[in-house]
């Protein structure tokens, strides 16, 4: 396999489960963390035994400077991976000039296409025009709607139009339209320009697939997880899940990577869907072109969409590797889920029944012990304060 950089945050379970990935399965990779010099030694993505260097910058920025500088003369192009979407799009503004050097994920090998499909309007006509669902998406420019005259179809949900452009925390759930009114307020104080809008679907199940593509060695490679909980509740990220193998939605997944590919896509990929309950329709909600959050679970699953899409891009033979998961475990991340106890929405032994039962975990790892002993003093800390 070519040399594979991990280009990322220093605090970050992203981060730590894809030098996991690739660790536990004999591949070393290098990294390139951005965090303050003096909170270095807090962090603890670093402290995993799986790197086999990395290195410390100030900003994302400074992170793709020495890319370049340390790794742009290399005999053999590296590979990078980052699950931030700052970096992608970067990387991806820079792409004819950077793919002369690394192999980089991208849509039909030209600049700026990944930047097009960040954008949750342009990913709303992608699938469509792919011949998916997704539930209706609109654009609202906060400095010309009239909030006496607009009349939207609720329950909804309000969220930045791609993720260069907002926070998460900025989501908001309007069943009302009062809620309606002082979303847009918030959003409008917060200084930004426009909000999506989308339908907002109260009975489902969320389902997210996350995996990778690569059309030369006909690689369509995914884990489908069902979300149990998540974290804030509503809209959060998927804290306590189990994979799946529903017919229906792994058929589903595998012609929506099908298509991905047809249509050029080469890359990790993360993806959230939605199943109706009442009637079983499944709405694709979001593309994310990077590795997801929950990639700790295929550490030691039979399926690594990571390892896979590395040794396809090393040009290597992947024939005898299975591409769809199809064992069934429970995965948490752990210190998220813990933050229900906190809330009271469940029990501590509630959250201690799903920690015992899981196998998978975005901090724990009894090869890799060290990041976790970090976390949980540092949570201990919290508690006490």
């Amino acid at each position: 396999m070519n040399k594979v950089i991990i280009i990322g945050s220093g605090n970050n379970y992203n981060e730590l489960g894809l030098v996991r990935n690739l660790g536990a399965n004999g591949y070393r990779p290098y990294g390139i963390l951005f965090c303050k010099e003096n909170i270095w030694k807090h962090e603890w993505v670093h402290r995993s035994k799986y790197w086999m260097k990395c290195d410390r910058v100030d900003t994302p920025d400074e992170a793709i400077e020495l890319l370049i500088k340390k790794y742009a003369k290399e005999k053999e192009k590296p590979i990078i991976i980052t699950p931030v979407d700052y970096i992608v799009q970067k990387l991806d503004s820079r792409f004819n000039e950077l793919s002369e050097y690394f192999i980089i994920q991208s849509f039909n090998k030209k600049q700026d296409e990944i930047n097009h499909y960040a954008s949750k309007l342009e990913q709303y006509k992608l699938t469509k025009n792919m011949g998916f669902d997704m539930l209706d998406t609109y654009l609202i420019d906060l400095y010309s709607v009239d909030k006496a005259f607009f009349y939207p179809k609720l329950p909804l949900i309000l969220k930045p139009v791609k993720g260069g452009e907002g926070r998460k925390d900025d989501i908001t759930v309007c069943r009302t339209i009062e809620d309606f009114d002082n979303a847009i307020e918030n959003f409008y104080n917060n200084k930004y320009l426009r909000v999506l809008c989308q339908s907002y679907l109260e009975d489902r199940k969320e389902i997210l697939t996350y995996g990778a593509i690569n059309k030369d060695k006909k690689l369509c490679s995914f884990v489908v997880l069902e979300n149990i909980r998540q974290w804030p509740n509503g809209y959060g990220v998927g804290c306590f899940a189990k994979t799946i193998d529903d017919q229906k939605i792994i058929s589903f997944t595998e012609d929506l990577y099908n298509t991905l590919m047809k249509q050029g896509y080469d890359g990790p990929i993360d993806l959230e869907l939605f199943v109706d309950n009442s009637d079983g329709s499944i709405y694709v909600n979001e593309y994310n072109w990077r590795p997801g959050g929950r990639n700790f679970t295929s550490i030691d699953l039979d399926t690594n969409f990571l390892v896979l899409w590395c040794l396809a891009k090393s040009n290597e033979d992947i024939s005898a590797y299975r591409q769809v998961n199809n064992r069934m475990i429970y995965s948490i991340n752990e210190i998220a889920d813990f933050k229900h106890v906190k809330s009271h929405n469940i029990s501590f032994f509630e959250w201690l029944s799903s920690f015992v039962k899981s196998k998978a975990y975005a901090a724990w790892n009894k090869k890799d012990i060290k990041p976790a002993i970090m976390l949980y003093l540092s949570q201990v800390k919290t508690i006490f304060k």
